[in-house]
């Protein structure tokens, strides 16, 4: 059975108001409504039909809502990740002890204990740093695809739903 897709992006018609981008980070109070509702009804709502959008229409969405994509976290520079890393009360008690060790003249045991310290941060910050790139370059190589009914899509099979990008997936589109 098809359903209608991402009824959490619709809010008003962007005419109606500015504010429709900061409006769509909220969930809709029409995901309840939609869901619901009846086929007829929702497709009503969605300002859609069983027929699916028109290329020009699913472009126009597009504009509105944007891609049908998860937002991601900002990226934050590489010094302040470092610092993060430094947050670790364990770190704070092992360099109160070297600076200890070194006010009472044990200056071996005190560079030893910092540089423990420093080395245990270094590789931290450099193994989360690599597996996260690594993350990155995976996530980067999916590609998910989804069945969307659309009028007049090419390379559509013999009950109109064509593959597209899921990114590409907007508001009252007909998914299988």
């Amino acid at each position: 059975m098809a359903n209608v897709a991402n009824p959490q992006a619709l809010g008003p018609e962007p005419s109606q108001h500015d504010h429709l981008r900061a409006t769509l980070e909220q969930p809709s109070p029409l995901i309840g409504t939609i869901a619901a509702a009846s086929l007829d009804d929702a497709f009503s709502q969605l300002k859609s039909t069983p027929d699916g959008l028109t290329d020009s229409e699913v472009k126009k969405r597009l504009l509105i809502y944007g891609p049908n994509v998860i937002g991601g976290s900002e990226k934050s520079p590489l010094l302040l990740q470092l610092c993060d890393k430094t947050k670790n009360p364990l770190n704070g008690l092992l360099f109160g002890l070297a600076a200890l060790s070194w006010l009472l003249s044990d200056l071996r045991s005190a560079v030893v204990i910092a540089t423990m310290v420093v080395l245990s941060i270094g590789l931290s910050f450099v193994q989360e740093h690599r597996s996260n790139s690594a993350a990155a370059k995976l996530a980067n190589m999916v590609r998910v695809q989804v069945s969307v009914k659309r009028r007049g899509i090419d390379g559509a099979d013999a009950d109109g739903f064509a593959s597209v990008p899921l990114d590409g997936v907007v508001p009252g589109d007909v998914v299988k």
